[in-house]
């Protein structure tokens, strides 16, 4: 079975991690897994973080850089690319993706065999409504990805949550639906007392863009009071994003720019991550959250709001703590619990480990991925077309 995966690329992510894990483990089992990053050209320095680690671990890997998503030129260029390397699938990640896959089969290869993973959702929906199945919201990106399903023969979603709002927002049937959790070969077996990457005695961190969905703001708000409480307390954000700024500026105003550190994109996110006294996910809701495998990994405790997909990952009390969706009374009282008992927070970042290694694994998520391609493959494979057929 041959099959391109196929993706639009800014830099390195909860995405393209997955696509890290699982292309290597495909071609371990005979699939013959080839991926074809497309992305503008100012972004080739961070799209090399993907494709240099992919070669690497032996993926052959296409290059596409354009400068118009909706350019026909595109679509024809994906095509020869598929064409070319008779393929007997195309799988699609992000909408960006599903959307020039269902372009190529709509105007140049009706036999096309497209299956899509979902791994999130639109922003400025997620933004409002979190992952709320009740919540309707048409705008373009609604319209894109329901338009792009039409085209698809089959799909599954990362988690239970993202399921359900894909069903629920009519964009996905629930029988062409599948679901298939992240898995990883993950492990920390580095420094947890490293000064260089430790910015306090006392340390609590967020891993995520700079963005309102990833809810920054909430944990920066009640700095002010976990400084009265622990003075020697840094939070460390890291990554990069739109919202850099504002969240400076939150933190001037409220006066603890000296306690918060922005590091910007970082390569040693598990190192800050195992030497931090927790991460925090204080996001509006998350198509899967591959921050909380690096911090199972890590064995560092995470205290997160009560929403898809981190609901999934943790057992509140047992492998983490939740807390009641951005009620930050509890989020302080989370924290603190967890800084002043020291000993309970390594055992739920134990539990969380176990987790991690019984289900959350590498060969578990491609055991289930192999089955879901067979299947599509035994439904809808068809002779591949010879040159200059569509």
């Amino acid at each position: 079975m041959r099959i391109l995966f196929m993706q639009k690329i800014k830099g390195l992510a909860g995405s393209e991690n997955y696509l890290i894990h699982i292309l290597p483990e495909l071609l371990k089992r005979g699939i013959e897994a080839e991926f074809l990053a497309i992305y503008h050209s100012e972004f080739t320095k961070p799209v090399s973080l993907v494709t240099d680690k992919l070669r690497g671990l032996g993926v052959k890997v296409h290059d596409l850089v354009t400068e118009s998503d909706l350019s026909p030129k595109l679509f024809r260029r994906i095509h020869e690319i598929y064409q070319a390397g008779a393929y007997d699938m195309l799988s699609a990640h992000l909408v960006h993706a599903d959307f020039w896959a269902a372009m190529v089969k709509l105007r140049h290869n009706r036999k096309m065999v497209i299956v899509s993973t979902k791994h999130g959702y639109d922003e400025v929906f997620m933004n409002k409504h979190g992952f709320d199945t009740k919540a309707r919201f048409r705008n373009k990106y609604y319209w894109t990805a329901w338009f792009a399903e039409r085209f698809v023969n089959r799909s599954f979603a990362i988690s239970d949550g993202l399921r359900k709002l894909l069903v629920a927002n009519g964009i996905c049937k629930k029988d062409k639906l599948d679901l298939i959790y992240y898995g990883v070969d993950m492990d920390y077996h580095g420094s947890k007392d490293d000064p260089s990457k430790r910015f306090s005695k006392r340390q609590i961190g967020i891993v995520g863009r700079l963005i309102p969905l990833k809810g920054h703001r909430y944990v920066i708000g009640l700095m002010p009071r976990l400084l009265k409480k622990y003075p020697d307390l840094k939070l460390v954000i890291i990554g990069s994003g739109s919202e850099k700024e504002q969240l400076l500026s939150q933190a001037a105003e409220l006066g603890v720019s000296n306690a918060v550190v922005l590091t910007g994109f970082r390569k040693d996110i598990m190192e800050l991550t195992a030497n931090s006294d927790m991460m925090i996910v204080p996001s509006m809701a998350e198509g899967f959250g591959f921050v909380f495998l690096e911090a199972f990994a890590c064995r560092t405790p995470v205290v997160a709001f009560d929403v898809p997909a981190g609901n999934e990952l943790i057992e509140d009390g047992v492998s983490g703590s939740l807390v009641k969706p951005f009620d930050t009374e509890q989020l302080f009282e989370k924290i603190c619990f967890q800084l002043d008992h020291p000993e309970v927070a390594k055992q739920m970042a134990e539990a969380a480990y176990k987790r991690l290694k019984a289900f959350f694994a590498i060969d578990r998520m491609v055991d289930e991925t192999e089955v879901f391609l067979e299947k599509v493959y035994q439904e809808h494979s068809v002779p591949r077309p010879k040159e200059g057929e569509t």
